[in-house]
């Protein structure tokens, strides 16, 4: 698909969680190029390997222990390494 009818998918997908007063979260962002057209969108949730390589039930229980909830990807703090995030991030 060429990145108009992406952009198209994806802005429909939102209107309609939107609608329907859900959350929806982007999965697979990968590159920075993919982030910045969600942003520019307007989702708000979003996973990917941009942000982590998910984590097995122990290292996030050792996460969430440590007192590491989720990431803000706006604040400028974007994380590298996979132990510094959970899967879930927000991406505005």
């Amino acid at each position: 698909a060429t990145d108009a009818k992406s952009s198209a998918i994806v802005k429909t997908i939102l209107m309609l969680g939107e609608n329907l007063g859900l959350d929806v979260v982007a999965e697979g962002i990968e590159t920075d190029r993919q982030l910045e057209m969600l942003r520019s969108l307007g989702c708000k949730h979003g996973q990917g390997y941009l942000f982590s390589k998910p984590v097995d039930k122990n290292e996030a229980e050792k996460l969430l222990s440590s007192g590491l909830k989720y990431f803000t990807a706006g604040s400028g703090q974007v994380p590298r390494r996979p132990s510094e995030i959970l899967e879930v991030s927000r991406i505005q």
